[in-house]
């Protein structure tokens, strides 16, 4: 789950890429997404990614808090499921 599975590396689009309906064409997803297509969200809590800048290239992992992510969606009566490797909202 941390390596190899290339939608872990890309984050959520940012929000000047969301539109009423989807996101933009060519942002954090390369593509544009409609929000009705979407069937699930899932957040990993470590990932590793990789990218060259100025022809030296860098990796490493990145954690990401989704216990805490958890408590704020059970704040807002989000459903969704957690589990030692990831956090999952599904939307369908």
């Amino acid at each position: 789950m941390e390596h190899g599975v290339r939608y872990f590396n890309c984050g959520f689009p940012g929000e000047a890429e969301l539109l009423e309906s989807g996101t933009i064409d060519g942002g954090t997803w390369r593509q544009a997404i409609e929000y009705a297509d979407l069937a699930h969200l899932v957040v990993p809590r470590k990932f590793y990614w990789e990218r060259v800048v100025d022809g030296d290239f860098q990796s490493g992992y990145k954690e990401q808090d989704i216990d805490l992510l958890s408590a704020r969606l059970t704040e807002q009566n989000i459903v969704h499921s957690i589990t030692d490797l990831v956090l999952e909202i599904k939307l369908f």
